[in-house]
């Protein structure tokens, strides 16, 4: 009995999973619907028959592979025809994986003129079809295992009546095999949708009835015509006019033959016209792969055409082309009806001043986006485009329009931006003489109240672009912040209090001007209305008054380092509104000196590079480093019932990201040789680029010896590495828009010595005689006169000579005298004794005259400096070896007081350059062997007590080439030139 129930029900279990199979096959047989999701609007759910019924069909491929040949048919409802006037869109030729799009149908009765409807509706979406027959291979394998294992377990109770259940086995199999394949098969060529949507005419139910026809294939292979395209695609009615259609032919490479024609089609005319490659019917290149015809467009009407291209029965995409009637007085009401909706739209996102945060930007193009659809169900849009920031429509009149809600954007300032820097103290005198200095206070500093305008002189220091100006006191005055304008960094320092009502309040220098509120309307109702307070019988202000008054703040900032006044971010973002790109505020009360401390270090710190980036900190970073210095918060000086404060950053991310400019790019050149002869170029040498300790920079000399580098405005340690030689060290200033050409790096071989003697003289620039008791400080390294320890201390004997005995390597010596301007030479150490390592210092110059001068190595044996300009009474002079002096009026303009015509130098020349036009100096060539570019030509200018300016020759330059351009002065100024040429350049400071 038991066996008998147990195969009862296997037989019950085996029957049912048949059943089920067959089931799911048949399913598969016959939907139609897998892969493309359709959603349908109607433009209205509600209609009277004089209107026109607008349909519009969203679709979107959810197949892995593309869909083809999409039609629309509609059934129309009785006594309703196709509008003529109305762009209808009703084929697609193919739709992509995972691309929407949309089709359209406009329906009129015989007396119907559309009308555009402004009532915004409810999308109705139908169900959507989202079964795959992907999704149907597992249950039919999964039913087909299941009936093998109950035929086989039947098998196994029934031994003597096994075949029973074999063939059925054997039936479930084949069906699986041979329908399956077909099913599939099927299931990627032709498919049918029907969808049905309800809507009323005059109160009477109607049901529409469209119907898309498609077809798909998994085993399409991508078409060799590539991207049809046309000249233009959009015309007038009643003006004969032109396109060119182009299309890209890749042909197979494995075909043995490639494609007999390329045709032009018109989606519904069929083929219009061969197309060309062979320079002809408006094709630009002779076989090229494009192929072109130019096609007379048919204005007569207005219409919208499809057209694709056709080779080897492979289809291009669609280009579409639409011929618009000239617009008129209804179209313009159309456009504008429009346009103030879209405005209606976005007004409901946006702040007073047109702006919107990024959220508000997603839902006002949703909302927008959602209009456009039911303008695209009636027929006011031919299409609609809805991008990750705007959204593109185009009307049926032709006009294309573009809504691009409004973000904030944020920059740095820009060195050519005059910018304004405004220290405000509106109660200094309130505070009295503040020194509770429970923080030590900057070098400098006596009073913490000096820091704001300390930290606005810092800023007018850095930036050559910015200016200070200080105000205290009652100079804080209404009048003052209603001028605040573009292009500011503000650093308020004064009283601020907070209310639920009013939010953040600023104390100003203004007394309350008691008569103003009894006669002055204005002054009333801004009283009333919250925008200013009586604060103690001073004027306080809320944002409300900085939304009335102030205008434009684009690219300002505002430290406002007062009580509460980032308490929320109602104050601040009253700024950012105007367009400032950062607010600094404090979260409650706080403590004075680390709210001054704070907003101190801050604005410093953003006047410095950060090493990791090279470019000036930013605001979230110098904020953080300030919290390094004097703590999170004030919490740790004390107690408040507010409980602890600290500034915040209000504006987001792109606040916390705001500099106050952008550093300077410019060049670092030169070459690298051996030391031994100062002519061999080391190759490929590595060179290592540190700001401060930190590696910026690495890169590598060519096969010459030489490189060139990008880098930020700063100063910076350089090393140099190659096989077989010591490690060589040398400081560098690199200076913006200026390529900075190095001393040639000098590398020493490795030795077996370790120590050796360097040698040479020290000579009076102005007389070229060696200079006795010149005190010689030396460091490791070049170019430096101040890091590190001093290795040795010498003096200069009676002729000016010196000699240092030194472990190997380059080393910096500072030639100090008393009566001269301290100098610096470099020098090397390597085995033996290295001479002619000589430097010379000029006596400090009277007045604003400068001083040039000139040294050099061995060869060439003789440069000559000179100097051509003008005279204040107009007169040229050209100063060199054989006019040594010019004068006017008796004064002395220009005199060569050393001239060296075998080697090393000195070659002085002093200038006083009292006219306003421009003052040339120029190196020439005049014997020897060598070039200027192999020289390691050296000139230094010299105003007063102070170096003014190091150039080095270029010495990657041209070695054919006899005259080195350094520089002119104009009007006091330096203008850097520092290049080489065939002859004199005395015309770029003009």
């Amino acid at each position: 009995m038991k066996h008998h129930a147990l195969k009862n029900i296997l037989h019950g279990l085996t029957i049912f999973c048949v059943f089920a199979m067959v089931s799911f096959l048949l399913f598969l047989l016959f939907d139609q619907s897998a892969n493309l999701n359709v959603s349908v609007t109607t433009s209205k759910t509600d209609y009277q028959s004089t209107e026109a019924i607008g349909l519009a069909l969203e679709l979107e491929n959810t197949h892995a592979s593309q869909i083809q040949n999409i039609v629309l048919e509609n059934q129309l409802p009785e006594g309703y025809q196709v509008s003529t006037t109305s762009q209808n869109q009703t084929r697609l030729e193919k739709l992509d994986p995972e691309e929407r799009t949309a089709l359209s149908s406009v329906f009129v009765t015989d007396t119907t003129i559309r009308q555009l409807s402004d009532t915004l509706v409810d999308e109705q979406p139908l169900p959507e079809t989202e079964i795959h027959y992907q999704d149907m291979r597992f249950p039919v394998m999964l039913l087909t295992a299941g009936c093998l294992i109950l035929c086989l377990g039947l098998w196994i109770l029934n031994r003597k009546k096994p075949l029973r259940f074999l063939p059925l086995a054997y039936v479930l199999i084949g069906l699986v095999g041979v329908l399956l394949p077909p099913i599939l098969l099927m299931q990627e060529q032709n498919k049918v949708i029907e969808i049905r949507t309800h809507i009323t005419i005059d109160d009477q139910p109607i049901t529409l009835v469209s119907t898309i026809h498609y077809t798909q294939n998994d085993t399409v292979q991508s078409s060799p015509l590539e991207n049809l395209e046309a000249s233009e695609d959009n015309f007038v009615v009643g003006l004969s006019d032109q396109t060119l259609f182009t299309v890209a032919y890749h042909a197979d490479v494995s075909a043995s033959t490639p494609a007999t024609s390329i045709t032009l089609n018109h989606l519904s005319d069929g083929a219009i016209s061969e197309m060309y490659d062979d320079g002809t019917h408006g094709d630009v290149t002779s076989q090229d792969g494009i192929y072109s015809y130019l096609m007379d467009v048919d204005t007569s009407t207005a219409s919208t055409s499809q057209y694709y291209a056709m080779a080897d029965g492979h289809m291009s995409n669609t280009q579409t082309l639409r011929v618009f009637a000239q617009p008129d007085e209804q179209d313009k009401q159309l456009v504008e009806q429009v346009n103030a909706r879209m405005d209606e739209i976005q007004a409901n996102y946006e702040d007073d001043f047109g702006y919107m945060i990024a959220d508000d930007v997603d839902h006002a193009l949703d909302e927008m986006t959602q209009y456009a659809r039911q303008l695209y169900a009636n027929g006011t849009l031919l299409s609609y485009e809805r991008n990750e920031d705007n959204l593109l429509v185009q009307m049926n009149n032709g006009m294309t329009l573009i809504y691009v809600p409004s973000q904030r954007n944020i920059d740095a300032y820009d060195e050519n931006t005059s910018v304004s820097v405004l220290s405000l103290q509106p109660c200094l005198s309130m505070y009295g003489d503040f020194t509770d200095n429970y923080i030590p206070l900057p070098e400098g500093v006596n009073n913490g109240m000096e820091l704001p305008d300390d930290s606005a002189q810092t800023l007018d220091d850095t930036f050559s672009h910015f200016s200070n100006t200080e105000y205290n006191n009652e100079a804080v005055d209404l009048e003052l912040i209603q001028s605040f304008q573009a292009n500011q960094v503000i650093i308020w320092h004064g009283h601020g209090d907070y209310s639920q009502s009013k939010h953040s309040i600023l104390l100003t220098g203004d007394e309350f001007d008691y008569w103003a509120w009894l006669f002055d309307l204005n002054y009333f109702i801004d009283n009333v209305r919250s925008l200013t307070l009586n604060y103690n019988g001073r004027v306080g202000i809320s944002s409300k008054y900085i939304d009335k008054y102030v205008d434009n703040m684009d690219h300002s900032f505002l430290y406002l380092a007062a009580c509460s006044s980032g308490r929320d971010d109602v104050l601040a973002q009253a700024f950012l509104d105007k367009g400032a790109d950062a607010v600094v505020a404090n979260s409650t009360t706080i403590y004075t000196l680390y709210n001054l401390m704070m907003q101190q270090a801050t604005l410093t710190k953003m006047t410095e590079l950060n090493p990791a980036t090279l470019n000036y900190y930013t605001l979230g970073e110098a904020l953080e480093e300030a919290k390094v210095l004097y703590g999170e918060d004030d919490g740790q000086y004390g107690t408040k019932p507010e409980g602890a404060a600290r500034p915040l950053i209000f504006g987001g991310e792109t606040a916390n990201q705001f500099r106050l400019a952008e550093v300077d790019k410019g060049t670092l050149s030169g070459k690298i040789c051996q030391a031994s002869d100062r002519m061999t170029p080391v190759a490929n040498a590595t060179i290592q680029i540190y700001y401060g300790d930190t590696l910026y920079q690495t890169l590598n000399a060519d096969s010459a010896g030489e490189y060139s580098v990008e880098l930020s405005e700063a100063n910076y340690r350089i090393v140099i590495s190659a096989e077989g030689y010591l490690n060589f060290e040398a400081y560098a200033t690199v200076t913006a828009d200026e390529n900075t050409y190095m001393e040639t790096f000098l590398l020493i071989q490795n030795s077996d010595a370790t120590s050796g003697t360097a040698a040479g003289q020290i000579t009076n620039a102005f007389t070229g005689e060696g200079l006795e008791g010149v005190t010689l400080e030396v460091r490791q390294h070049w170019n430096n006169t101040s890091q590190g320890d001093v290795v040795s201390t010498i003096t200069t004997s009676t002729t000016g000579e010196y000699a240092v005995h030194l472990p190997l390597g380059n080393y910096t010596v500072l030639a100090k005298k008393e009566g001269f301007i301290e100098s610096h030479i470099n020098i090397i150490v390597q085995e033996g004794t290295t001479a002619q390592q000589n430097g010379a210092i000029t006596p400090i110059i009277s007045g604003d005259d400068f001083r040039i001068i000139l040294t050099w190595s061995t060869n060439p044996r003789d440069l000559d400096s000179h100097v051509q300009g003008t005279t204040a009474a107009n007169q040229t002079f050209h100063t060199f070896y054989s006019d040594k002096s010019a004068s006017f009026d008796g004064v002395e303009v220009c005199n060569l007081d050393v001239d060296d015509t075998t080697s090393y130098g000195p070659e002085t020349i002093t200038l006083k350059a009292d006219g306003s036009s421009p003052y040339y100096y120029y190196i020439h060539r005049y014997a020897g062997s060598g070039s200027l570019a192999t020289s390691e030509a050296q000139v230094r200018i010299y105003q007063g007590s102070a170096l003014i300016g190091t150039f080095n020759v270029p010495s990657d330059g041209d070695t054919n080439l006899d005259y080195w351009n350094v520089f002119a002065i104009k009007n006091g100024e330096l203008i850097i030139m520092n290049t080489l040429s065939a002859t004199p350049n005395v015309e770029y400071a003009s």
